[in-house]
């Protein structure tokens, strides 16, 4: 039996730009491209993922904060099994090609690192109401790099991403498709997908605008070799 993954990500962005003159005759000028389109095959090279995990509807009380394992998902149990894959094997990630955070729901403020954990992720930099950077509903963060040098996700010394709530409960899902360097085959076979479109840059990007959406999914099946 194989564990493999693979991912589609696709994030454009459109707009229109418009000037309605006196006599009421309207200029319009398109702006925007595409700014990535990428089918990402199973493995551990560039462009290619073989481990994928999603967890939806985490919520937390105001003033309160969780922190998320991202090496080995300790205590996160998405239905199959704490630290387990949707198809409940044990799932470690040492590299992370793609990250997307979405706040769902909720009155307050979805702070990242406003404090730092012990083991930090030290590539994801403090976004809190205080800088300005903390995420409001259908607010949107994105880390996304598909080279062989991915984002370093060490156990024990950079793997924890702390999440707090500012000034009311939130509610937020979080998708991570990456790598597992030392073991690309196991007991299962999975394929992820994510798509989202927004205003942002390929390794990161904040959306709020109704021009703009964000949506992740994974879907997962097992096979015998």
């Amino acid at each position: 039996m194989t564990r493999s993954a693979d991912m589609e990500i696709k994030l454009n962005f459109a707009s229109t730009i418009k000037n309605t003159l006196d006599d009421g005759n309207t200029a319009a000028v398109k702006v925007g491209q595409r700014v990535l389109q990428r089918r990402l095959d199973n493995g551990i090279e560039s462009r290619q993922v073989n481990r994928a995990w999603e967890e939806q509807g985490i919520t937390i009380a105001s003033g309160a904060m969780v922190d998320l394992d991202l090496y080995d998902y300790a205590g996160r149990d998405i239905g199959a099994g704490a630290g387990r894959d949707a198809l409940g094997q044990v799932l470690t990630v040492e590299e992370i090609v793609c990250l997307v955070i979405k706040k769902t729901a909720g009155a307050g403020s979805l702070e990242i690192m406003p404090t730092r954990p012990a083991n930090d992720i030290s590539w994801v930099s403090a976004q809190t109401v205080a800088n300005g950077g903390a995420m409001k509903n259908n607010g949107i963060r994105m880390w996304y790099q598909e080279d062989a040098d991915a984002f370093n996700i060490t156990d024990a010394s950079s793997h924890m991403l702390r999440l707090v709530a500012n000034g009311g409960a939130v509610t937020f899902s979080i998708f991570v498709a990456g790598r597992h360097d030392d073991n690309e085959s196991s007991s299962s076979s999975s394929s992820s997908s994510s798509s989202s479109s927004s205003s942002g840059s390929s390794n990161s990007s904040s959306s709020q605008s109704t021009s703009s959406q964000s949506t992740s999914s994974v879907n997962s099946s097992s096979s015998t070799t």
